[in-house]
């Protein structure tokens, strides 16, 4: 890992833009292979059903995570108290954040319509979690 990461972080500014959409696609993959072998349709879960599904993905990446819902139902915040990826984004962490928040922002983007997506608080500049503002419509 410690590799590809020199190697992206050596692309310079200017591909950051792949950072982010490699993340995307790997939050939008896992979230639609689990889609695929439930035994419904996603237009058919509730809020509930989709909030439980990401959190069993976040859980089995190692994040330990806490969800508000705020607004009835628009407004979200996430946040993750753990970073699986400590030891790379003390080295990397402009490049290991950007995936990760990519990632997560892949996964929500799957399974509701966001309007809004950004990290508020990040653990790497002594944040005591990771904090993500997230808006969607119900």
């Amino acid at each position: 890992m410690e590799m590809t990461l020199d190697l992206v972080g050596s692309l310079g500014n200017e591909h950051s833009f792949l950072i982010k959409e490699i993340g995307q696609k790997h939050g939008r993959k896992l979230i639609e292979d689990k889609i695929n072998h439930a035994t419904k349709e996603l237009a058919q879960w509730n809020f509930d059903e989709k909030m439980e599904l990401f959190n069993e993905i976040s859980h089995s990446i190692g994040y330990f995570t806490r969800v508000r819902k705020d607004y009835e139902g628009y407004t979200l915040s996430y946040e993750v108290y753990n970073c699986p990826f400590k030891e790379q984004a003390s080295a990397h962490p402009e490049q290991v954040c950007t995936m990760h928040t990519a990632f997560l922002e892949g996964a929500f983007k799957t399974l509701f319509q966001v309007t809004e997506f950004k990290q508020t608080e990040n653990m790497t500049k002594n944040c005591p979690s990771c904090q993500y503002h997230i808006c969607i419509m119900n």
